[in-house]
């Protein structure tokens, strides 16, 4: 069933103050990721201060609730927060959306879950992979003596489009790799396109859920 309330003006303005919340702490925890990042001599001897063991009291708590989440953790990233993060970003979302309709639907929250797992994860995963293959591309058009590098860590971090292209459209061919690359960012692009067509649709479809 739709929430409703009796008293909708209080709950909505409720609603729009815990969002309101909810968006500082998110700025909170990036702050205190971000001090995580830090490791200068400097920064040791402020890590020790009032304000950071502040900062790690009101947010470690929480960042903890993820760190269970053993596949985020890669050999050298901890994704866990950005996990957190986006529980917070929906957290927010449902609220601000209850807090400016006064109505909230099953429908409602997983149109916004799929819109946020798009917007936060999947489009700019897209984007990443795209910059990628566009500096690539590149390279295959103006080699350098220098570029033997460069060319080695971006084909180790798009090998896996690279080999499902392959295997794909030029099976038991040889094919130069400037025709792998632009196969994988038109194979990208199209990819990125239909997905987006589909949360789209999918947004759509599951808002008309009537409760």
């Amino acid at each position: 069933m739709p929430v409703y309330s009796n008293h909708p003006t209080f709950l909505m303005n409720l609603a729009l103050t815990a969002a309101g919340v909810i968006s500082i702490y998110s700025l909170v925890i990036w702050l205190r990721i971000i001090m995580t990042w830090m490791r200068s001599p400097s920064f040791q001897a402020f890590s020790a201060s009032p304000f950071f063991r502040f900062i790690a009291s009101i947010t470690d708590p929480y960042l903890r609730l993820f760190s269970g989440v053993k596949f985020l953790k890669l050999r050298r990233i901890d994704l866990t927060p950005l996990m957190a993060l986006l529980a917070l970003n929906l957290a927010r979302s449902i609220l601000t959306l209850f807090g400016n309709t006064g109505i909230l639907t099953l429908g409602m929250v997983l149109a916004l879950l799929i819109r946020m797992l798009w917007q936060s994860l999947f489009n700019p995963a897209f984007i990443f992979f795209l910059i990628l293959l566009i500096i690539r591309l590149v390279f295959c058009y103006r080699r350098t003596p220098n570029s033997s590098n460069y060319v080695m860590i971006l084909d180790s971090a798009l090998g896996w489009l690279f080999n499902g292209i392959q295997r794909r459209f030029y099976k038991d061919r040889i094919v130069p790799d400037r025709t792998l690359v632009i196969a994988s960012l038109v194979a990208l692009l199209v990819t990125w396109a239909v997905s987006f067509l589909l949360v789209i649709l999918l947004a759509n479809l599951v808002t008309r859920i009537p409760f």
